[in-house]
């Protein structure tokens, strides 16, 4: 088990928002998901949406 966090953690912090296309999708989803938590104030809603738009950016996109 603590393999299995200290790998994710080894992953979060490789994550280089500054280097190009990184950071992007992670940055829109983000501000997705404030955005709808703003307006809508539905937690659900907010982090399905940014999951979807996040998977869809990954997959599509960039």
């Amino acid at each position: 088990m603590n393999d299995l966090c200290s790998q994710r953690q080894k992953r979060l912090n490789t994550q280089h928002i500054i280097a190009v296309p990184h950071g992007f999708p992670e940055l829109i989803a983000a501000a997705i998901v404030a955005g709808l938590q703003i307006w809508k104030q539905n937690a659900l809603v907010s982090i399905l949406s940014g999951t979807v738009a996040y998977m869809l950016m990954v997959q599509l996109i960039f």
